[in-house]
């Protein structure tokens, strides 16, 4: 999550682009176009072998994309399969480029223009970190930005191409090291083809000792040879031609249950959401919801977590809802104080670490500035900071997703008998309603906060939480989210909310005169002049929260997985938790480090009633 030193770029009087950090040039001088066309898809038989379902290239040096808009170009031009195939592209790069040196970078080449501005629409800082952009109907990019190694150890992919395109040995040795290759090679799935304009002999040596059958072709243009490696036969059905469900079941219409519900319909898969109230009448239906990162260090998993999730919904937003007038959103920015000066030097390490872009420290000076208003003291500027109707989105998301939603109480969820099996030789589950009827299915997932009927055995802890509002007034304008404890907005509809309290082990949804009162304590310690601000009790609700204050997101077994345990960062984290869930459930590559993601593992604290596979939700 550290700002990275981002690359550069200079263009050179034949039209090369020179990388003056490396004495190396991006690409041919013959055309770099031609040469990705001549040396990587043709080395890697491409788009010939885009003919199943999907197809995974990984990439080491995405350098400015080229190779990764070429395919995108070739797979339309070919039509048919090819078109039709979805491909994955996994890109490493330890120095991504400036938007600006992107855009110049990529300027000349017209003919891909659809695939060159969705690229830069979604094109990332340089900081540390997973990003996926999608690039078209049939084509994910999934950006990792650290130190090769690093990268390919933090990543969850089995590619079936692979480009090498690091500057050459002598300039760069990092990205050709033995160690670097042979985890290159245990991501490749059997019968993945490799390519790179190298030919060196320590690469030649370094892939045959991972396993690689290597042969050197006839190179491009000027330079004599170029590299084409196999990694090992693929004997039955390759695992992209494996099959993936046509339908889901989503148990739960809040906030995780529609992320859930959109990203599968993406993959194309047919959802139900089946919901015992209305969409959003749980915590979603607050009237306003804060979505910021969380600066709880720079290494901390729940900083990683909250920033790249609030990177992908804001990218969901932009896609899908900027001209929605009825998903009611503003990225106005947040101001996160500090609870002492033990965490104040703790945030502003985090700040000093990270892009000035993305967040930074502010004096109470320039704070107030910024917000419109006084407030308590110096913190980080988090510019990323969005306030967003929690109901809208979920709304908007099922309307995107195409579910059928469906109104009913779950009881219980079961595995049917053996022998009853549905995606991939996993079990089918069963799922049963208050009312005695049953459905079948491949996949279902778990999203409604405490699990089927409130008996799902993981350990999910009732947190209630009342938010009050504060009605806007002309003179005291506040221009951006303040927190610390709680938090204030801006205000929406003539309202600015406040909150929220945080009652563990408390269910009750009356509302209570003295959590107003609290809440009013806590505006008057974000914004000193609001202290005597009269408040009315807005909402209250109840979240669900884990010991170590990250969800529940994964598989619970073969076909069954949750995403619970969002406690008071749903509207932030549960969008991107969505996305990895379907990627998990389709074999796609993962949208966050393995790290992460054994950390989000549902069954971390121990087995669902003692055994996985014999998951019971009911009250027997």
């Amino acid at each position: 999550m550290r700002r990275l030193q981002p690359g550069r770029i200079v263009r050179q009087d034949d039209g090369s682009l020179l990388a003056p950090d490396f004495g190396d040039t991006y690409a041919s001088r013959a055309g770099a176009l031609a040469q990705s066309r001549a040396v990587f898809l043709a080395g890697c038989d491409l788009p010939a072998r885009l003919t199943g379902r999907s197809h995974t290239v990984l990439e080491t040096g995405f350098g400015t994309g080229l190779n990764a808009l070429a395919l995108a170009h070739a797979a339309h031009a070919a039509g048919g399969a090819a078109m039709t195939c979805h491909i994955h592209y996994v890109g490493i790069e330890a120095h991504p480029l400036s938007l600006d040196d992107l855009v110049a970078g990529l300027a000349p080449f017209e003919e891909l223009t659809p695939w060159r501005e969705a690229l830069l629409a979604g094109w990332p800082l340089p900081m540390q970190g997973f990003y996926r952009i999608p690039l078209g109907e049939h084509f994910t990019l999934t950006l990792v930005f650290d130190e090769v190694l690093a990268g390919l150890q933090a990543l969850e992919c089995r590619a079936d191409s692979v480009f090498l395109d690091g500057f050459a040995p002598d300039r760069n040795p990092a990205m050709w090291r033995p160690e670097v290759l042979t985890e290159v090679v245990a991501h490749c799935r059997p019968g993945a083809r490799l390519a790179s304009w190298c030919v060196a002999g320590e690469v030649r040596r370094a892939l045959e000792s991972a396993g690689c059958r290597v042969e050197r072709k006839p190179g491009f243009a000027a330079k004599r040879e170029r590299l084409e490696a196999s990694f090992a036969e693929a004997v039955g059905q390759p695992p992209n031609l494996a099959a993936s469900p046509d339908r889901a079941l989503i148990i739960g219409a809040g906030i995780a249950g529609a992320s859930a519900a959109t990203a599968l319909a993406a993959r194309g898969i047919a959802v139900t959401v089946i919901e015992a109230d209305a969409p959003a009448s749980g915590a979603s239906g607050n009237p306003l919801g804060v979505v910021r990162p969380e600066p709880s260090g720079i290494e901390h998993p729940i900083s990683a977590l909250t920033a790249w999730s609030t990177w992908w919904l804001e990218g969901w937003l932009a896609r899908y809802a900027c001209g929605a007038p009825d998903v009611r959103h503003a990225r106005c920015g947040a101001l996160r104080l500090p609870r002492d000066d033990k965490h104040a030097r703790r945030l502003r390490k985090h700040a000093e670490a990270s892009p000035a872009e993305w967040m930074r420290w502010m004096p109470a000076e320039a704070a107030m500035a910024r917000t419109g208003q006084p407030v308590a003291g110096d913190g980080v500027w988090i510019e990323d900071g969005l306030s967003v109707v929690p109901g809208d989105l979920v709304r908007q998301m099922l309307e995107v997703s195409g579910a059928m939603l469906v109104r009913g109480q779950v009881q219980r969820v079961e595995p049917e008998p053996p022998g009853v099996q549905s995606v991939a030789g996993a079990p089918a589950w069963c799922v049963t309603l208050a009312d005695g009827s049953t459905s079948t299915w491949p996949v279902v997932v778990v999203a409604n906060a405490f699990g089927v009927s409130g008996h799902i055995h993981l350990p999910l802890r009732h947190v209630r939480g009342q938010l009050s509002w504060a009605e806007a007034e002309p003179g005291r304008p506040l221009d951006a989210i303040v927190c610390r404890e709680g938090y204030v907005t801006p205000a929406r509809d003539g309202r600015h909310i406040v909150g929220a309290t945080f009652q563990r082990d408390d269910a009750d949804l009356n509302p209570r005169d003295e959590d107003d009162e609290t809440n009013r304590w806590r505006l008057g310690r974000l914004v000193p002049g609001w202290g005597d601000q009269p408040l009315t009790s807005a909402r209250v609700s109840v979240r669900a929260a884990t010991p170590d204050r990250l969800p529940l997101v994964g598989a619970l077994a073969p076909g069954l997985f949750a995403s619970l345990g969002h406690g008071s960062r749903g509207l932030t984290c549960a969008p991107l938790c969505g996305e990895l869930l379907a990627s998990m459930i389709c074999g796609e590559p993962l949208p966050l480090p393995r790290d992460l993601v054994r950390r989000l593992d549902p069954l971390r604290f121990g087995d669902v009633a003692s055994h996985p596979a014999r998951v019971n939700m009911s009250d027997d």
